[in-house]
């Protein structure tokens, strides 16, 4: 297996990020990520390709994946919300 991907990281507070120089198989890198991400839960840790990805693009997204606020479970976005109810109304002709 052609060994191409890296791991790259981001500080979940503070924003910092990195990218690991040692290359490695996309099974390997996508194991160690998943380790990483257990052991160190203040980080996020993503497998990149760097032949078909760009480590720079990869890191941004993560940045805006990580700042951008996950809703509780039991929150129903509004559109969703209004769907559903508009989905229970009765059509009224006027």
């Amino acid at each position: 297996m052609e060994k191409t991907h890296i791991i790259s990281w981001i500080a979940i507070q503070d924003q910092r990020t990195g990218a690991g120089k040692k290359l490695m198989s996309k099974d390997e890198a996508e194991t160690l990520a998943a380790e990483l991400n257990e052991e160190h839960p203040g980080f996020l840790h993503i497998p990149v390709d760097t032949i078909s990805e760009d480590v720079a693009e990869t890191l941004a997204r993560a940045k805006e994946r990580a700042t951008t606020p996950a809703l509780p479970s039991n929150v129903i976005p509004l559109p969703e919300l209004a769907a559903e109810e508009a989905a229970t109304c009765e059509a009224v002709e006027v």
